[in-house]
């Protein structure tokens, strides 16, 4: 063999050395995830379907947003700690602790995060932390009571939508504009204890059963009365960004999926495919870097530090280009009462000031 080839073989065989090694460790990462549930099912020509019947005024409601943006913080997060504490519901935070950012530490009071388990039922989850977040913000926004109840329960909104998208019985999974359906028609229900089921903690075992049986006939009058909810499709990056400025979380349905470890600025890096639905319930700019909060149903431990401020438990950061391609698989719903999507008050803007920042954030200990 010449020398000449010997170094051709030798490319190619370092080549092929990095493909392989690159393919395991993607089978790595994948199987990093498979004992947590995802269950994102598209179904465009549904979707399409039920975007029809969205009235036309909250695309308008939604333009008006997008040029009256001030471009401010927007946490709608911590509306729920002060909704949480004022109603008693004690299961649903937790003290963290961790860097202050100047060299010491600091306890802070988070909210958990939902948990879905291994069941596909991750649409449900993101809707009920949606709508969680809205009811705080409503209740915060008016300072009026009542508007916040408890948290809504995962379970019983997943068997809602499976039965608003006639996906009953099968295989788990479920859409985005199943879930809208749902919130339109059929309602929610809370984390609390119903004559005909005790909801208060979220089961993913049930979960599984609601999406194969329904939630029966007793539960789905316990959601309608009070619950029913407007949902507006978000069809670009730029409607996302104000919708979350002006309050409405948005239920996020795509395949992209993202690393284990949070940066500096507690964002994840895209990374992967994940057929998921996770909540969108903040967006921040940190040194000109616009960022967006997405809380996912994985449980408190699926990534890794840092966290940044007071977000919660399993939430991360995405950039903006990111979100927007996230987008772009059609399936993306911003959520509100009843009268749309209308611009809000400047309380709302102002989760993101250091002001409310030291309401919300509970200092347990603050020692170096």
């Amino acid at each position: 063999m010449s020398f000449f080839d010997f170094i051709k073989c030798l490319f190619w065989a370092i080549i092929v050395f990095f493909v392989l090694a690159g393919s395991a460790f993607a089978q790595e990462a994948e199987r990093g995830f498979q004992h947590y549930g995802m269950g994102w099912t598209p179904d465009p020509k549904a979707t399409e379907e039920f975007v029809k019947t969205i009235p036309t005024i909250y695309g308008v409601q939604v333009e008006e947003l997008i040029k009256l943006d001030t471009n401010e913080d927007a946490l709608l997060y911590r509306a729920l700690i002060p909704c949480l504490e004022r109603y008693g519901v004690k299961n649903w935070t937790t003290a963290r602790k961790q860097s202050d950012g100047h060299g010491g530490t600091e306890t802070i009071l988070v909210v958990k995060a939902y948990q879905q388990g291994g069941v596909g039922s991750c649409v449900g989850n993101a809707t009920a932390a949606c709508l969680s977040v809205l009811n705080a913000v409503e209740e915060f926004n008016k300072k009026e009571p009542q508007e916040f109840t408890a948290m809504h329960s995962a379970d019983g909104m997943y068997g809602l939508m499976r039965e608003a998208a006639g996906m009953l019985g099968g295989r788990d999974g479920g859409t985005g504009s199943g879930a809208a359906k749902a919130i339109q028609t059929l309602g929610s229900l809370y984390c609390v204890k119903y004559d005909a089921a005790d909801l208060t903690v979220n089961n993913p075992d049930r979960a599984r059963q609601f999406g194969r049986t329904g939630i029966g006939e007793k539960l789905k009058q316990e959601a309608k009365p009070r619950n029913v909810y407007s949902a507006v499709r978000v069809n670009n990056v730029q409607e996302a960004w104000s919708l979350i400025g002006n309050g409405y979380p948005i239920n996020v349905c795509s395949g992209q999926g993202f690393s284990r470890t949070r940066d500096k600025d507690g964002v994840c890096k895209p990374s992967g495919s994940w057929s998921h639905s996770m909540a969108v319930v903040g967006r921040k700019t940190i040194n000109n870097r616009k960022l967006f909060l997405i809380w996912n149903s994985w449980g408190d431990n699926w990534c890794s530090d840092p966290y940044v401020d007071d977000m919660p438990m399993g939430s991360f950061g995405v950039d903006f280009s990111v979100l927007d391609g996230m987008l772009k698989r059609s399936d993306s719903f911003a959520y509100s009462d009843l009268n749309g999507f209308p611009k809000r008050s400047p309380i709302v803007l102002d989760f993101g000031t250091k002001e409310y920042l030291g309401y919300i954030v509970s200092p347990v200990s603050n020692k170096p």
